[in-house]
């Protein structure tokens, strides 16, 4: 039987004898897969698709010796790989030249020495698969993110830093079918590398880029398809309102300056254009030398829930360290941490900012002194070392009572059992379950923590009901044991005086040990001590 091969592709086994094609029969409009016997090899072991001319019209393009052979394989993982028969070596693959979608356990990269990328592209249009519009790529190595590009070279937007669990820029990513990106610093090549896996387990996921750019999973359960399209908002669109703008989709208008800065160009904003951004309404002074002294000239404001801004910069230290090394160096504009990261800082002009309802990070951005204390800086540092202060004097009060119990303590034959003496002392005060006091302090965030000491840390949080509390963490590293503990509940839940906050509560599962204050705001050192 005649046959017309439209669509043939070529593959040189080891007999070099055989072709791998597709073919349409006469009088018939289904296709078949066939392998053909060829007198001739062909020439460079490539594989190819030829059209009805038999030209080439695309090849793996890979230059081989003449001598070698190749020979092409279907992972079980879906990869089509090109193998040199002598060497075992796997010359070419399709995930390494991917389109516009991801199956568990491919990847997106960049090399860190060659900045040859392993970056995925859209279709055209749904019904078009030639390369579209959109390309995705990783970028800013230091801090990586995924970028995703408007014609190779316009950034349109970006996911922000992978911390090692979510993107910072992206909260709406934070869904189970993203739980499982692993990020691959150096692999000794110089390539650095997000591995993409589905996060729900027995599901078969696909991540697949739109035509128009935007996220879509698609996954399989139990020959279910199910679509989540992560869509983007007007806010999300990389530098949509300038330097030093800030987006916030929930506020009307959307585009905002920050304090301490208004529009470069009025008339513009007026007009709804926002690209040019926003300028400082008073320039830094940095620091000033009096008497041989330096005076700071400079603070910082602070902003939560903030996308982390492009070109971020990386050094060690807790947040306290970042503020202080940025606030020592003058070029430094803003800075942020992230328990994961650590200290991240800027030295150029704030970009693709902007406000989410949840998640991001706490951003400090830097301005002249006088609009810190303008907002109450000085304030906030005199509620600190108030309730570091009042914390420290209760704790010396319970430290008095357990030596003085210590020594006076009767025979252990006459002690009640200690479960009953835990539930006599938990009558004292209400108790609080741990998700309350999680969902208050916003997870224990580092940008709610009040102080801390060798004991814990104690963080602000905000109750269902509006009532602001202190909440005091006990470290697991201080030694303390549950009846130590139950002796200084019972202690300061009979301490009552005005220079003293007050006890409201505590809470003792998951193996923790919280003490629940209440919350003075705004409260100077000497309201405390003469009140």
């Amino acid at each position: 039987m005649q046959s017309t091969p439209s669509i043939k592709t070529k593959y040189k086994s080891s007999s070099r004898r055989h072709k791998l094609g597709f073919f349409t029969p006469e009088n018939s409009t289904n296709r078949y897969v066939a392998i053909w016997h060829i007198s001739q090899s062909y020439k460079d072991g490539n594989l190819v698709i030829l059209n009805a001319q038999n030209r080439v019209i695309w090849s793996t393009n890979i230059s081989i010796s003449s001598n070698s052979t190749r020979t092409a394989q279907i992972l079980d993982s879906g990869n089509l790989i090109l193998r040199d028969d002598e060497t075992g070596e796997t010359v070419w693959d399709t995930y390494s030249h991917p389109s516009g979608s991801a199956v568990p356990g491919m990847r997106i990269a960049t090399n860190r020495i060659t900045l040859k990328k392993i970056q995925y592209t859209t279709w055209k249009n749904s019904t078009d698969p030639s390369s579209g519009y959109f390309t995705a790529s990783l970028e800013r190595l230091d801090t990586p993110e995924v970028f995703f590009w408007r014609n190779k070279t316009h950034p349109y937007w970006r996911t922000g830093p992978r911390n090692g669990r979510v993107f910072l820029g992206a909260p709406r990513m934070l869904t189970e079918y993203l739980a499982g990106w692993e990020f691959q610093k150096d692999d000794g090549h110089g390539n650095s590398y997000l591995t993409y896996n589905y996060g729900k387990q027995n599901t078969f996921g696909i991540l697949h880029m739109t035509s128009n750019g935007s996220l879509q999973y698609i996954s399989f359960y139990n020959k279910i398809e199910i679509n989540h399209i992560c869509t983007q908002n007007v806010c999300d669109f990389y530098v949509t309102c300038g330097a030093f703008g800030n987006s916030d989709a929930s506020s009307d208008p959307i585009y905002s300056c920050f304090e301490g800065f208004r529009p470069r160009d009025a008339g513009a904003w007026s007009a709804k254009n926002w690209t040019g951004g926003c300028v400082r309404t008073a320039e830094l002074r940095c620091v000033e030398v009096k008497n041989g002294s330096e005076v700071q000239q400079d603070g910082f404001l602070l902003f939560n829930n903030m996308k982390v801004p492009d070109f971020a910069e990386r050094s060690d230290g807790d947040q306290d360290k970042c503020g202080r090394d940025c606030l020592g160096n003058c070029s430094c504009l803003a800075y942020g941490h992230d328990p994961y990261i650590g200290c991240m800082y800027w030295s150029r002009d704030l970009i693709d900012l902007q406000k989410f309802p949840s998640g991001g990070v706490d951003l400090f951005i830097r301005v002249p002194a006088e609009l810190v204390k303008g907002k109450g800086g000085n304030g906030n540092m005199k509620l600190i070392i108030a309730i570091s202060v009042a914390i420290g004097a209760v704790t010396l009060a319970v430290c008095s009572y357990i030596l003085w119990r210590k020594f006076t303590a009767k025979p252990t034959g006459s002690q009640p059992q200690f479960e009953d003496h835990k539930e006599m002392k938990l009558h004292y005060l209400p108790l609080f379950d741990f998700e309350t006091l999680a969902t208050a302090t916003k997870g224990f965030h580092l940008g709610n923590v009040l102080g801390k000491g060798g004991c814990g840390s104690v963080y602000k949080g905000d109750l269902e009901d509006g009532q602001e509390i202190a909440v005091k963490r006990l470290s697991k590293a201080s030694g303390q044991g549950l009846e130590e503990f139950m002796n200084e509940v019972v202690v300061i839940s009979k301490l009552q005086h005005r220079n003293l906050v007050r006890l409201l509560g505590c809470c003792v599962e998951r193996d923790e040990q919280i003490l629940v204050y209440e919350f003075m705001p705004n409260k100077s050192l000497d309201a405390f001590l003469f009140g």
